[in-house]
């Protein structure tokens, strides 16, 4: 319970500092340097998640995914897919 809280703690304060970041530099920085800034975010709360939490995941079936693009529906059972599909600089390959 107390990792719990220590994660919602940095989550939830990190997300009201790093929101009013990037609305104000929305003002002066490009849509995708803005989501850089939101990917560092979301990459570094996942690493936060993980050491303190000791959750972790994994990307299971990714051989089943075409070689052409494609589309990811999510079926949003938490709010934690959002975290790892917000990330724009995610690249989904499969390995041969």
């Amino acid at each position: 319970m107390i990792k719990s809280l220590l994660f919602y703690l940095i989550f939830f304060t990190t997300l009201i500092f790093v929101s009013i970041v990037i609305i104000l530099a929305s003002f002066v920085l490009s849509i995708a340097k803005c989501q850089m800034i939101a990917s560092f975010w979301i990459i570094n709360i996942l690493k936060v998640l993980k050491h303190i939490c000791g959750i972790d995941w994994v990307v299971d079936g990714i051989n089943n995914m075409p070689d052409k693009p494609f589309v990811i529906m999510a079926n949003h059972q938490g709010p934690w897919e959002s975290l790892f599909f917000a990330n724009p600089n995610t690249t989904y390959k499969q390995h041969h």
